[in-house]
């Protein structure tokens, strides 16, 4: 396949690149490793969208998981015929592309019988969690950011037009004409849980955030890279592991702590760098989720990029912005700017302005430590007794 794949002439048909998350690669590799598997395959759609056929018995594809699946012709708005080649998909796989909002069918009577659900109920295509969570946290307007402090680290930005990048992912927003340049890092909260269970255990993040705020900017000399899982955006590099640069006796497991929570934040900045190359700069940066409760935390991702973080009360996520799509289906909603009715910002974490330069140079030296690290993790992964990566 090497021979017939042009990489930079699908990221200008798709917008998306080919990364770890593309569906032909999985075909391919199905194809090679599993070819029972798919010889029994009917359809090749997304989770929600599979939910949906169970619900109705109608097959569709929501709009975001095509272009996500890397097999979307973004000009033609349709499957890519020569794409769908390529992966050895047969056309009859893929199902017609939906509009999130688009009611693809009711709930038949063997699903009601199923679920509790009553017959005929309404299936709207649906959305893809982190965009009805970007959505439901208010981001609308173009030039809007939103970062969310989970489990893993994602970072979306509202854009007007589709500016191809193989760095970073690309969405459709829910409002119609929109886009969302996102990425995701594959350790963020899960670090920093990792960090307490293995190296802390019994102590609550509390005691943890204390001891890393009562420390100056820098943790003292500690650099982390949080590559504890691979990385996705903006590096593609499923080999890049996990680094603690910087360690001497004198450091303890606050500076630790506070240089995971650092670590974490170059990350996000390194999105931004990103953003600003291709002439993206942010009006208005919210943050959320579960990690955004945590005072040292925002604080620290505030300073580190520089920017003030609105934080969104309540959090309500993907689940609200799920339930806005379902309204606008049914005419519940008049336009998709009405989410604003349901978005509450708790306050904002302003960017200490004395920080600026010492993160400015130890940003500078964490993507200086990729740089100089990536070759060599090939070969730490090479000296593993065995090819399993997470045990």
């Amino acid at each position: 396949q090497r021979r017939v794949t042009d990489e930079q002439a699908i990221l200008r048909r798709t917008r998306s690149a080919i990364t770890q998350q593309s569906v032909g690669p999985k075909i391919l590799w199905l194809r090679r490793h599993e070819p029972e598997t798919l010889r029994r395959a009917a359809r090749v759609m997304g989770s929600y969208d599979y939910l949906a056929q169970r619900l109705t018995g109608v097959p569709s594809a929501e709009r975001n998981w095509a272009l996500e699946s890397g097999l979307f012709d973004l000009h033609r708005r349709d499957w890519g015929d020569e794409l769908l080649r390529m992966a050895t998909i047969d056309r009859t796989w893929v199902p017609p592309v939906r509009q999130p909002s688009d009611v693809v069918g009711g709930v038949t009577q063997d699903a009601a019988a199923a679920t509790g659900l009553a017959p005929g109920t309404p299936v709207a295509a649906g959305s893809a969690d982190h965009v009805a969570s970007a959505f439901a946290a208010g981001l609308i307007e173009d030039g809007d950011l939103l970062v969310k402090l989970g489990g893993a680290g994602d970072i979306l930005y509202c854009a007007p037009r589709a500016t191809p990048d193989r760095r970073l992912f690309l969405d459709y927003h829910l409002v119609p004409g929109k886009f969302l340049i996102n990425g995701c890092m594959a350790a963020s909260g899960s670090l920093i849980k990792w960090f307490r269970d293995r190296f802390a255990p019994g102590t609550d993040y509390q005691t943890l955030d204390r001891e890393a705020a009562a420390l100056d900017a820098g943790a003292d000399g500690l650099v982390v890279l949080p590559y504890f899982l691979g990385e996705k955006t903006p590096i593609h590099d499923p080999l890049a592991r996990g680094t603690l640069v910087g360690l001497t006796l004198s450091h303890n497991r606050g500076h630790v702590h506070r240089a995971i929570l650092e670590g974490i934040a170059y990350g996000f900045r390194h999105h931004l760098h990103v953003l600003r190359e291709l002439g993206h700069v942010p009006s208005r940066a919210r943050v959320g989720d579960g990690g955004a409760h945590s005072v040292t935390w925002r604080q620290i991702t505030a300073d580190v990029l520089g920017l003030p973080l609105e934080r969104v009360a309540q959090n309500p996520g993907s689940a609200l912005g799920a339930a806005f799509v379902a309204g606008m289906a049914v005419g519940a909603f008049g336009n998709w700017y009405e989410i604003e009715r349901f978005v509450a910002v708790a306050g904002v974490t302003d960017p200490d302005a004395r920080h600026a330069a010492r993160y400015q140079a130890l940003f500078e030296l964490y993507l200086e430590l990729y740089s100089r690290l990536k070759d060599a993790f090939p070969r730490l992964r090479s000296a593993r007794p065995c090819d399993e990566d997470v045990r």
